[in-house]
């Protein structure tokens, strides 16, 4: 159900005068929060009304769109829209329910409801919130609590009584007249979208908007504002509301009706980001990726870099002589990738989500093998979607094992924006390893690849937190059209093979598989261990310690065009 409480031209035209604005120090606050200060490059203000956040906000932000399910209500903001021209040039309005945002999967930075997340079905919102925002985005809800009245010249003691007849006004006439309850979202019991994600409730004493010298007739105004007061005259009729109003007055005895009153709305916020896909995060999960996730062989590092600097497919036993200029490995986990890439570049700058895989990978710059090795080489805390470079400045953007993570559509715009033109793109990965025993005959192994194989297919696809990907048969459209490609598929060369592993490293590799790890925080550490030893009876290995793991490697790289 869809509440349309302020529909009217006349409610909405009240709506827009004698409702208050949230202060700037709430919108500074929301702006801090979200993007530590910078402006917003593209906001939502749901419910919004006649804009009473969505213009407070409106100078913080490239792109801000403020939306109600009210076409008097978004008239009413686009009047003032319209007086206001070179003030909010970032700013439009449209008709639009906040169950059916007009806006594409993950290309939101902040969604703001302000005194109206009341009116929601909660679950339905949050599923679209949850559509619309970018990895990291923010929701913010806020709302001014009960306001206080004071008038000039009276004691506090004189003020209390004053508050407690508008209160008991609230209580008597109003209360059962309102269509939902009021939520105090600042409890931490209130529902969030996202089960992990970290929450600010802000209650600042600079968060207030104070109205001076108000006449009672501006507070008359503003309650009749109110969708339990619209209520109250639909059922009981516009005399009998008129005649609550004349007794208000009576009851609240002023002695300035006409300039005395100050009225006082303390606001406060709830924000809360969501959550970027990290599942590799815990710092003893990111010890074992960094120890048991294989590499990509040198032959896939040599046809990158072969393909970036010269433009064409590797030969068979050439060597690289040129270096790529600057490059960025994304999502680069603990440096697989990027360790091998670093000999290759002038500067690399590997970067990741988890700040836990960023401090593995400076751990390992840190051994003495790779001192005074690597200072070209550098690791940054980033999402993929905000790289931390300036347009058109690198040579190769790399992604390996990580691509299906990602939103391609936001991931592209991004890699357009800091590749040079003529630069590349590369995305690499392994499919499903293969394992063999030695002693083995080749029907030996296959019997025992093909049980590993309905491990994983039963057991481990159905927990991954993404649908899985065959990097096999890279299904990745291309940033642009008509660019230079170059696809290595299948390729026997381009695989990564350990020799003698014991069973239990392979199992320590497993453990650091997200679906594993899913199916662990789902069924417990038992059941996923029980799950482990049962594979490796179906295994029946003859020597503990007599593995051979062969990850296959795909690689596909795309050549920006030098002209558009």
């Amino acid at each position: 159900m869809e509440y349309r409480r302020f529909e009217t031209e006349d409610h909405a035209r009240g709506y827009a005068q004698w409702r208050p604005q949230p202060p700037v120090a709430v919108a500074e606050a929301i702006v801090q929060f979200t993007s530590e200060g910078k402006k917003i490059e593209v906001a939502c203000d749901v419910a919004c009304g006649s804009g009473q956040l969505t213009f407070v906000l409106a100078p913080f932000c490239q792109r801000i769109v403020g939306l109600d399910i009210s076409p008097a209500q978004i008239h009413e903001a686009k009047i003032r829209l319209k007086n206001n021209p070179e003030k909010y040039t970032t700013l439009s309005f449209k008709v639009s329910s906040g169950y059916n945002l007009p806006f594409p999967d993950s290309s939101v930075d902040l969604v703001t409801v302000n005194q109206a997340i009341h009116w929601f079905d909660l679950n339905r919102f949050y599923s679209e919130v949850d559509r619309v925002l970018k990895p990291g985005g923010v929701l913010s809800i806020s709302s001014h609590k009960r306001y206080t009245l004071e008038e000039r010249g009276r004691t506090p003691d004189e003020n209390k009584l004053l508050n407690d007849v508008v209160a008991q006004f609230r209580e008597e006439h109003l209360q059962r007249y309102n269509p939902v309850q009021r939520v105090d979202f600042t409890d931490p019991s209130f529902p969030s979208p996202w089960k992990e994600s970290e929450t600010a409730v802000l209650e600042e004493p600079s968060f207030v908007r104070v109205h001076e010298n108000i006449p009672v007739q501006t507070i008359l105004n503003r309650i009749q504002t109110l969708s339990s007061f619209q209520e109250l005259k639909e059922t009981d009729g516009h005399e009998k509301a008129e005649s609550i109003l004349k007794d208000l007055i009576a009851s609240m005895n002023l002695k300035y009706p006409d300039d005395g009153l100050k009225v006082i709305y303390p606001y406060r916020v709830l924000l809360r980001p969501s959550m970027e896909i990290k599942k590799f995060e815990e710092a003893a999960h990111t010890r074992e990726y960094a120890r048991w996730r294989p590499s990509p062989p040198k032959l896939l590092v040599d046809a990158i870099v072969q393909f970036t600097t010269l433009g064409r497919k590797i030969g068979s036993g050439a060597d690289i002589v040129s270096t790529v200029p600057s490059a960025c490995d994304v999502a680069c986990g603990s440096g697989q990738l990027t360790f091998k890439l670093a000999p290759f570049c002038n500067q690399i700058v590997g970067v990741d989500i988890s700040a836990s895989q960023i401090e593995e990978a400076k751990k390992k710059m840190r051994t003495d093998s790779f001192t005074g090795g690597f200072k070209n080489l550098k690791f940054e805390v980033t999402s993929a979607y905000n790289l931390p470079f300036p347009d058109s400045c690198l040579s190769l953007v790399t992604v390996n094992q990580a691509a299906h993570w990602f939103d391609m559509d936001e991931f592209y715009v991004e890699v357009d924006r800091v590749l040079k033109p003529g630069g590349v793109l590369s995305i690499s990965g392994h499919g499903r390893c293969r394992l063999e025993e030695r002693g083995r005959t080749p029907r030996q192994n296959a019997f025992l690849d093909a049980a590993y194989s309905k491990f994983y297919e039963e057991h481990l696809v159905p927990y991954f937190p993404v649908k899985t990907i065959d990097y096999r048969n890279l299904c990745y459209a291309s940033p642009w059209s008509g660019a230079e490609t170059l696809d290595y598929i299948d390729d026997p060369s381009f695989v990564t093979v350990f020799d003698d592993i014991p069973i239990d490293s392979f199992f320590k590799y497993i453990r650091t598989i997200s679906a594993f790890q899913e199916f662990k925080a789902v069924h417990g550490r038992d059941a996923a261990e029980a799950l482990l030893m049962e594979l490796a009876r179906s295994m029946g290995l003859s020597e503990p310690e007599g593995l051979r793991v062969i990850y296959p490697y795909s690689l596909l790289l795309r050549q920006k065009p030098l002209y558009k």
